[in-house]
């Protein structure tokens, strides 16, 4: 049950910290996250808690999907969720899903909460 609730509560803290995150790399821009295995934006804050965000497609061990990508309005650079260093890091390799991804202002309070 202890180990059980622990992996629940890093999930949703995992969540806080992407939209902290997006935020403080943003610095006021429009902007918009959509994660690879979606057809489209994160709808909510629990498309982007800890077990949501992780991508599934490996070839011998290596991961070729993103987790989360931030797409910011204007900017060249996207930015792609490092669980390693809890935030939105550059990334120089763009795929599809970024596409899927229109940014607008003030993301978080257009979407669900959970």
């Amino acid at each position: 049950m202890g180990l059980a609730s622990l992996a629940g509560l890093w999930s949703l803290l995992t969540a806080v910290l992407v939209v902290l995150s997006s935020i403080a790399t943003v610095g006021g821009q429009p902007f918009c996250i959509v994660r690879e295995e979606q057809s489209g934006e994160v709808a909510g804050m629990a498309d982007v808690r800890g077990f949501s965000l992780y991508a599934t497609h490996t070839e011998r061990g290596i991961i070729h999907d993103f987790h989360a990508v931030l797409v910011v309005e204007g900017r060249e650079q996207d930015y792609n969720w490092s669980y390693t260093r809890l935030r939105f890091v550059e990334t120089d390799h763009h795929t599809a899903a970024m596409k899927r991804c229109t940014p607008v202002q003030h993301f978080w309070s257009d979407v669900a909460p959970f």
